[in-house]
């Protein structure tokens, strides 16, 4: 019966286009982190946590992704919420080991 699950989520996926298979992969928790209590990271969450792991500061996000600095702190604190981070550090790794850098 696993095994005959197993291929069935397989075959489902294989027919799931990118961007749909990318969206399920963000939503799923990630064994070694033991995240997944906050849900989801929205697209825009994504957006805004790749340029804070990639060392923008909240005023350049708001910047490139034409927010106001308050959008991008309630980002930031909807991220920090989701995965269980406590800053920069943490979101930072969060997106490492999920690939999002």
């Amino acid at each position: 019966r696993n095994a005959r699950s197993l291929m069935a989520a397989w075959a489902a996926g294989l027919r799931m286009p990118l961007e749909q298979a990318i969206a399920y992969a963000l939503r799923l928790p990630s064994p070694e982190d033991g995240s997944g209590r906050g849900g989801e990271l929205s697209p825009r969450e994504v957006e805004v946590i790749r340029l804070l792991a990639s060392g923008q500061s909240n005023q350049e996000i708001a910047d490139m992704l034409v927010l106001s600095i308050k959008t991008v702190e309630r980002h930031i604190a909807n991220i920090y919420g989701k995965i269980d981070a406590r800053g920069r550090a943490g979101a930072t790794a969060y997106a490492i080991r999920h690939r999002l850098t």
